[in-house]
């Protein structure tokens, strides 16, 4: 019931009063008992006499104790069992009333009973009139709002009773105490909070959130991260340990617990957190590492670590075996190589997972650290490890994931902040979930690269963005949705990344199919010490070491293939480190110098490693085939061995070019008289190359040539009419197809052919360069007949 009668209501009845003039004694009586007594108030007529008239069950019995309504019939205010003070008030107030013909609205008062009640009172009284206008007494309508009114004495109480708890009890804590709302800005913290600040005051932290204050945004980008966690789960972080940088280089290792404040219908309204500074107790930690205990404590964790290497290397032998007889595979169904290579994706999950997991206090404590310096920095691995991590975060939603990412895509590197990148990619990772709503869907993360850019795409088929959603974020503008959306949060971290790493974002989102956040970054050189590509002449001996079978009958896959077209090239297979040694040791010197060696750098219970293995023995050309090309001792070793590292987990994608012996020095050149070629081919895909040789090579003598520089050094031996198809796009190598046209074009070679997938050039194709889809093979047979 509303506590205030409207004058209204009250006009409305006293108009109804006087209508009753004209009714009969039966109307009359009929329109009080079932109109008027039936309202659920307080419901009284009074004469210019102050005497009751009438007075409905509510009036008699509930409020005055009265055994029936027609008892009131009479009596005045002062007839009644409450307080004096209430019966002169009603008196000298009804006077007023009928002097003046003005009512009295949304009066409040104490009224105090004989029988021990007190009741608050709200109600309004109206004079009513005659038909000569002349006054003839009051209406009155009330309505008890005792419960109301104690209710708010308690909420007053309990407000007070808050409030004192805070100042006395919570703000003499002796810790970090804060309040939050559920916008996350403060409402209340303690001195010891406000001294961390830096603040002059407790009162200075009201509505500001931790973006106001002197922290560095890594550390108050966590804070809003975790805040966020706890609304939307309503779940408290417990014990949680984190350091809090401050950007005048100050770092304060905080210990506590964060819970979600509800309101009484349990809604979250904010958030309460308790700290205590543990600085000092971290900085004991790391002095107590120095007695031997914690040494035997540390001892235990190294073994324990060797262990989980172990494990992983187990794991990922058998894994790049799997990858690389994937590739290979031409003639398994395609529903057989999904399950394998969905089967292989599950097991780099695992291994990945293992050893991330242990690694993952090292990572806090390097990220703790403070910031990091740019560096070179191979993606693919990285992104791999990323996806992981995202697996089995998201492994309670029925979000999916996948990549797709090109041979130059898996051996690209660029210069950035590693953390910065990883927490940038975290967080695009989580947007394009996110946009899911909790429903299935899919998150694709695209890797490829030219000579000049690496171009990473993270990929959901979820509801898209609206256009100006899509503006804002691409105009830096501050986006308010938050993670409803999908793509509001953490969109700060990725634009500081890309723009302190040369990088730019490009958004490709359609409402109902999904969103493409596209980043670019410059393309670096691969480290030195990197292996992207084997350069093999087609008479070499290739010597492979690895004490897992497996990868054998991996390599097995790829080099048998190349025997065919190759079949002076040689492979052998060692398990046993030594034997590998008395082998290539036991060979004549003009047979060393063919010999290209792929060795695994950990070799199980054996006194050497891979490493050894290159020392001990004069072969030039060697590879170091291990998953652990990211640790940077064995990194620093390769260097000083004179070797390059090839991530096993790439080892089934790197490209290999095979070079004709002939064309090794300009002296072993065969005179273009005597070559009797068909057709050559001049592309950086190996794969492709091979395809091409078994589709068109049934009557033809056909050549192929991985590298373009190596073909452009042999060119001189092809006859000027000799059909020469180029690739227009090169990896590594600075002319693309149409350039290299026009240089065999001034040569005098007539029969050129550009074969591309792209559907438009950077360069306008000539007119003595026939241009043909490299996808296209009954035209491409056609003008190898000669008739297209």
């Amino acid at each position: 019931m509303n506590t205030k009668i409207t004058e209204t209501t009250v006009t409305t009845l006293a108009a109804m009063s006087q209508v009753t003039e004209n009714f009969t004694v039966t109307e009359t009586k009929n329109f009080y008992e079932n109109v008027i007594a039936k309202l659920p108030c307080i419901v009284y007529w009074k004469n210019k006499d102050f005497k009751y008239v009438f007075c409905n069950e509510i009036t008699a019995i509930d409020f005055l104790r009265l055994n029936s309504p027609s008892e009131i019939v009479g009596k005045t205010d002062f007839d009644f069992d409450w307080d004096l003070d209430t019966a002169n008030w009603v008196r000298q107030t009804d006077e007023e009333i009928i002097q003046t013909g003005k009512p009295l609205l949304n009066t409040e008062r104490l009224v105090k009973f004989g029988d021990g009640r007190i009741l608050h009172i709200s109600g309004n009284r109206m004079p009513l009139f005659n038909s000569a206008g002349a006054v003839t007494g009051i209406i009155g309508i009330s309505v008890d709002i005792t419960a109301q009114k104690e209710a708010e004495q308690l909420k007053n109480a309990i407000e007070a009773e808050t409030k004192n708890f805070y100042d006395s009890v919570m703000a003499k804590l002796p810790c970090i105490v804060f309040w939050k709302d559920k916008d996350f800005k403060y409402v209340f913290c303690n001195e010891i909070a406000a001294n961390l600040l830096k603040l002059n005051s407790p009162g200075e932290i009201v509505g500001k959130t931790d973006f106001d204050f002197g922290l560095e945004l890594e550390t108050a980008q966590w804070l809003r991260q975790t805040d966020e966690e706890i609304l939307r789960t309503e779940k408290p972080l417990l014990n949680a340990e984190f350091p809090v940088r401050i950007n005048d280089g100050t770092i304060v290792h905080l210990s506590g617990n964060r819970m979600p404040l509800f309101n009484s219908a349990g809604e979250v309204t904010g958030i309460i957190g308790i700290s205590v500074d543990i600085t000092a107790q971290k900085e004991a930690e790391l002095l107590k590492l120095e007695n031997e205990s914690q040494k035997a404590i540390l001892q235990e964790q190294e073994k324990f670590k060797k262990i989980v290497d172990q494990v992983t290397h187990d794991i990922r032998s058998p894994l790049a075996s799997m990858l690389m007889i994937l590739k290979a595979s031409d003639a398994m169904p395609e529903k057989e190589r999904i399950a394998l290579r969905t089967a292989a994706t599950r097991i780099n999950d695992i291994a990945n997972n293992l050893l991330g997991s242990y690694d993952k206090k090292e990572r806090i404590s390097n990220h703790a650290s403070g910031m990091e310096e740019r560096e070179a920095l191979l993606l693919s691995p990285v992104i791999l490890q990323m996806l992981t991590d995202k697996k089995f975060q998201f492994q309670d939603t029925p979000v999916k994931f996948d990549q797709q990412f090109t041979q130059p895509g898996n051996f690209a590197w660029i210069k950035i902040e590693p953390s910065a990148f990883k927490r940038m990619l975290s967080n695009l990772i989580n947007n394009a979930v996110d946009a899911f709503d909790q429903k299935e869907g899919e998150v694709t993360l695209h890797l490829d690269a030219t000579k000049e850019q690496v171009r990473l795409v993270v990929e959901d088929n979820g509801k898209g963005m609206r256009p100006e959603l899509v503006q804002k974020l691409i105009n830096q503008t501050a986006v308010t949705e938050g993670k409803q959306d999908g793509h509001g949060i953490g969109m700060t971290q990725v634009r500081e990344t890309l723009q302190n790493n040369e990088g730019e974002l490009t958004i490709d989102s359609r409402e109902g199919v999904g969103t493409k956040m596209i980043l670019t970054f410059p393309r670096v050189p691969s480290q030195n010490w990197i292996a992207d590509s084997m350069q093999l002449v087609d008479d070499d001996i290739v010597v492979i070491l690895d004490d897992d079978s497996s990868i054998h009958m991996a390599w097995n896959t790829r080099f048998d293939r190349l025997k065919k077209i190759f079949p002076n090239l040689t492979v052998h297979h060692f398990e046993i480190g030594q034997k590998c040694i008395d082998f290539i040791n036991g060979l004549p010197p003009e047979q060393i110098q063919k010999i290209f060696l792929l060795t695994d750098f950990e070799l199980l219970k054996q006194d050497l490693n891979g490493l050894d293995v290159i020392y001990q023995t004069p072969v030039a050309r060697t590879i170091l085939v291990t998953s652990h090309y990211a640790d940077k001792q064995v990194c620093s070793q390769a260097i000083k061995a004179g070797t390059t590292i090839l991530p096993k987990q790439l080892a089934y994608d790197i490209p290999i070019h095979v070079l004709p012996a002939h064309a090794k020095t300009s002296e072993k050149i065969i005179d273009a008289a005597n070559r009797n070629i068909d057709v050559v081919f001049v592309d950086d895909e190996q794969d492709l190359l091979d395809s091409f040789r078994f589709a068109f090579g049934h009557g033809r003598s056909i050549d192929t040539h991985a590298d373009p520089q190596h073909f452009l050094a042999a060119v001189s031996q092809y006859p000027k009419d000799t059909r020469i198809m180029l690739d227009y796009q090169f990896y590594n190598f600075e002319k693309n197809g149409i350039e290299i046209a026009e240089l065999l074009h001034s040569q005098g070679f007539t029969r050129l052919c550009l074969l591309s997938g792209r559907g438009s050039f950077d360069h306008p194709v000539p007119a003595y360069l026939t241009l043909i889809a490299k996808t296209d093979f009954g035209r491409l047979e056609l003008y190898l007949k000669g008739t297209g």
